[in-house]
């Protein structure tokens, strides 16, 4: 559940805050309602800590993706975080592109302070890094 809080404005009882924890049943039907409670006027969204992406992209043919028993499909879905199909039209080809979280790299010392200046490197404007 990504919506944690929101205010609605409503003609009846003005700004309403509604809550998941608070406001169970009513949170749930303003969620839904498409404006039918009132105006969103504010939305409070819980976030996950940013992480970087692997990914890994790869051609299949088109029958193979689609064959009746979706096996291919299943165990695409069971190992990647997101998977993405772009089909090439006229062709039999699917591109694949599967993304998984970066694994987490035990650092020392050394080695951090290296990553650092390599990362703060790369988010410089190509012209101050030549």
């Amino acid at each position: 559940e990504t919506v944690v809080s929101m205010k609605l404005v409503t003609p009846g009882e003005g700004v309403v805050t509604l809550s998941r924890d608070e406001d169970g049943s009513a949170f749930r039907l303003a969620k839904c309602g498409l404006g039918a409670l009132g105006v969103l006027s504010e939305v409070t969204l819980q976030c996950v800590p940013a992480y970087r992406l692997v990914e890994r992209t790869f051609v299949v043919p088109r029958s193979q993706l689609l064959a009746k028993d979706g096996k291919l499909h299943a165990s695409l879905l069971n190992q990647y975080m997101h998977v993405r199909y772009m089909w090439i039209p006229f062709t039999d080809t699917v591109v694949v592109v599967g993304l998984n979280p970066e694994e987490e790299k035990e650092t020392t010392a050394t080695d951090s302070s290296s990553s650092s200046s390599s990362s703060s490197n790369s988010s410089m404007p190509m012209e101050e890094r030549l």
